[in-house]
């Protein structure tokens, strides 16, 4: 586990394994769009400012959502890939995950960690996954199958979240397309990055975000895409997206009191 010098992080949650680094994201703007389905928000990109903030360098492994598993019994409900050799390596992404159950592993992270850790909103994931410059991909404005584990490359199942060092973002952050898709905070139906579910009090979902829509991004090793930033799905929380796993984001990394 390595730290950029640079910058004061967050300390890395001792319950996590191998590999599991933060990476700083300056603040920056993000030229945001939001999926097609949803008419009542804009199609055109809107400018949205974004604060400092640190994201996980690699998807959750098998191996770390295990540890998860077995100290909480939550498994989840759908877990139809992993009995299946071609998914369930250590250091492959875990998959199967419906946006509930990546809520919940956030919330016993927090815990663990002593600071709030959570999903990524839409627009952090996009600073993450492009910097600057608004490039296409990760990696540039080409697009090089050789860079991640997408459909077009031909590989046919995950791969360990250490496999592309050559399509890792302008921050060092891997697999930003490809290999899994990665649960995001905002509501893809009204773009709002809050949550009203106190998972400290129910591992329940409310009934009343059963019809939310959720955004996630960043397609899987069956996506057949080229752009970064057209990578983007919804779904209920409820809903099972099988090549869906969980990219971590905390915000001050800060040791905080309140999580429970």
């Amino acid at each position: 586990m390595t730290q950029q010098s640079s910058q004061r992080f967050p300390p890395i949650p001792a319950v996590m394994s191998d590999p599991f680094e933060w990476i700083f994201i300056p603040s920056g703007s993000v030229g945001l769009v939001f999926p097609p389905y949803y008419p009542m928000l804009s199609r055109d990109p809107i400018i949205v400012e974004v604060e400092p903030f640190y994201i996980a360098k690699y998807l959750v492994t098998n191996e770390q959502y295990a540890i998860y598993v077995r100290e909480t019994g939550r498994k989840p409900e759908h877990t139809n890939l992993w009995d299946k050799s071609q998914f369930n390596q250590p250091l492959q992404p875990v998959i199967d995950l419906r946006w509930q159950e990546a809520m919940l592993f956030c919330q016993w992270l927090s815990h663990k960690a002593g600071y709030l850790i959570t999903l990524p909103t839409h627009a952090q994931w996009q600073r993450a996954a492009q910097g600057d410059d608004n490039r296409h991909y990760p990696w540039g404005n080409e697009w090089d199958v050789n860079r991640c584990n997408t459909g077009e490359s031909r590989i046919g199942h995950t791969t360990p979240v250490t496999t592309y060092p050559q399509g890792a973002s302008p921050y060092g952050v891997m697999d930003m397309v490809g290999n899994a898709c990665e649960w995001c905070l905002t509501n893809a139906k009204t773009g709002s990055n809050s949550v009203d579910w106190d998972v400290t009090e129910t591992d329940k979902i409310p009934e009343k975000l059963m019809n939310e829509t959720f955004i996630f991004r960043g397609g899987s090793f069956n996506t057949s895409t080229r752009s970064v930033d057209v990578i983007q799905y919804g779904a209920t929380p409820i809903f099972w997206p099988y090549l869906t796993g969980i990219r971590l984001v905390t915000e001050t990394g800060s040791i905080d009191s309140s999580v429970k």
